[in-house]
């Protein structure tokens, strides 16, 4: 297992069938090709607080945002929302109508327990708040893996 976030995002960027693999793996579907893999992050200053590490793919009508978290954040969630903003200012052009978004993972590989609730994966996507049957799809899921649990 890779446990070096700068490691990783090198290793997603240069190769883009591991990375493919890596995301069919934690989701669950096949993903026929990779149209971009790039490292989103500047190497951060490593400091007390956590470092994260991430990755920005791209298919046909969907794009991925993997980031490996070294160290414990409480806040995924709000993190979650803040990368899910800077994915859609990079990819829609200023002018370009809301419904050309592609689909969008927003994917932590966590190295502990994120939600503390012993599950290997926890998958959030919007839903109403009066009615939880209904959907309220904006194309963003959120996946946070828990690498000490087993997929």
């Amino acid at each position: 297992m890779i446990t070096n976030c700068f490691a990783f995002a090198t290793i997603m960027a240069e190769n883009e069938d591991l990375c493919r693999g890596l995301i069919e793996r934690v989701l669950g579907i096949e993903i026929e090709c990779l149209d971009v893999v790039a490292v989103e992050a500047d190497v951060p200053q490593i400091t007390r607080r956590a470092v994260s590490c991430d990755v920005l793919a791209r298919g046909a009508k969907t794009a991925f945002e993997v980031e490996m978290q070294v160290g414990t954040v409480k806040d995924l969630p709000r993190r979650a929302r803040y990368i899910a903003s800077l994915v859609d200012a990079r990819v829609l052009a200023k002018g370009e109508p809301t419904h050309r978004l592609p689909d969008l993972f927003v994917i932590f590989i966590c190295m502990y327990d994120p939600f503390e609730r012993g599950l290997p994966r926890y998958t959030t996507r919007r839903c109403m708040a009066e009615d939880a049957a209904v959907a309220c799809a904006n194309g963003v899921t959120e996946v946070y893996v828990n690498a000490t649990g087993d997929l």
